[in-house]
């Protein structure tokens, strides 16, 4: 904004004037655009001229809403005027249908680099991101991320708002996805007495609960909203947004873990697009791995994490005498039969009772 200079005073310095309550007012008015600055001080006035003028006479810097930005200052805010944030790219990829990377993933990469114009995220701030969220979780945990925003880079590019993907250099890790530990009856009632405890909200013990008795995983409960909950049913359907292979499915809930569920259930908003577990700030998902840790490392069971009530209820449901792959696959919401088959072991002792009957 032009200021008039009637009711100021001159200085030694040209463009800079003293004003009536003593600062003092540097100004450019050129070729190069209008813009003042106010100084306390008249040397620091003086610098902040001269800096400036240099800047914009060797084309280090331009006037832009009236501030000396420098260029590269000067193209980010642009890019940032034409929706080239990672929030509008997540955006954008959202609206084509083909985004499957997890709800709870997006928001996250969401919370730590959105407001970054897209070609200015580097290697080392994906890194940061990965590091921030992955820390103390399973390989297969980092490369979920990790995919997740490849493939988010990897449509800026189809966009031509980057030249390379920067996910790329940052190796996947070496993953064991057996994670073989099961949870005994007598740790799982010790388990959900302390979830109880560290969590009076009762989303912790709620969640593993579910995990337990429908061996979803925690993913697909973290994306889960209200309206996707039919508790006369005992039913829950997660959305293709939420499921790890993509694909819509319905988990059936029964016993203990649906009545806990009813019970949590009796507060909840008007909304039925909220989350069914939200974090305290209310803004994303309650982090249920996080707060698990701490509640397994306080019974000394540091080696059993979250995922493996998934490998339990699988374990369990393996053993039911009449069971099959295929209805293991489908309660796992697994895509093939390959998945399954480490649990096929578990079928051995009804497979010989069958036999021994079909002989007798």
């Amino acid at each position: 904004m032009a200021k008039s200079i009637s009711t100021m005073g001159k200085t030694r310095y040209a463009g800079i004037y003293r004003r009536p309550g003593g600062k003092y007012l540097a100004r450019i008015r050129n070729r190069y655009g209008n813009v003042s600055k106010a100084f306390t001080d008249l040397d620091g006035a003086y610098r902040w001229r001269r800096d400036a003028m240099s800047d914009l006479e060797n084309g280090r810097a331009v006037v832009l809403e009236g501030e000396v930005v420098g260029v590269e200052e000067a193209e980010r805010r642009q890019r940032q005027g034409q929706g080239r944030t990672l929030k509008d790219l997540i955006k954008r990829f959202k609206q084509t249908g083909e985004c499957r990377v997890p709800q709870p993933h997006l928001d996250q990469y969401e919370d730590t680099l959105g407001d970054l114009s897209v070609d200015e995220i580097t290697r080392a701030d994906v890194q940061d991101l990965l590091d921030k969220h992955t820390t103390g979780r399973a390989p297969a945990t980092f490369n979920r991320y990790r995919a997740g925003v490849h493939r988010l880079m990897n449509f800026a590019r189809e966009l031509d708002w980057v030249r390379d993907n920067v996910v790329t250099g940052i190796k996947r890790k070496r993953e064991d996805n057996r994670r073989d530990r099961l949870i005994s009856p007598d740790e799982e009632k010790a388990l959900l007495k302390a979830c109880e405890a560290h969590d009076p909200q009762g989303r912790l013990a709620t969640i593993f609960s579910l995990l337990m008795a429908t061996g979803c995983r925690v993913g697909e409960l973290q994306g889960l909203t209200w309206g996707a909950l039919d508790l006369k049913a005992g039913t829950a359907r997660l959305g293709w947004g939420t499921t790890k292979n993509g694909h819509a499915r319905t988990l059936v809930i029964r016993g203990a873990a649906l009545a806990r569920l009813k019970q949590y259930a009796k507060i909840q908003p008007l909304s039925k697009n909220e989350l069914v577990f939200i974090h305290d700030t209310g803004n994303r998902p309650y982090d249920a791995t996080k707060e698990f840790r701490v509640v397994a490392d306080g019974l000394s069971l540091t080696d059993v994490v979250l995922h493996n009530a998934r490998h339990t209820f699988a374990t369990r449901l393996a053993r039911v005498p009449g069971m099959t792959l295929v209805m293991l696959r489908d309660a796992l919401g697994h895509k093939s039969l390959a998945m399954v088959q480490r649990y096929a072991h578990e079928m051995t002792d009804d497979l010989a009772a069958k036999i021994e009957e079909m002989l007798s």
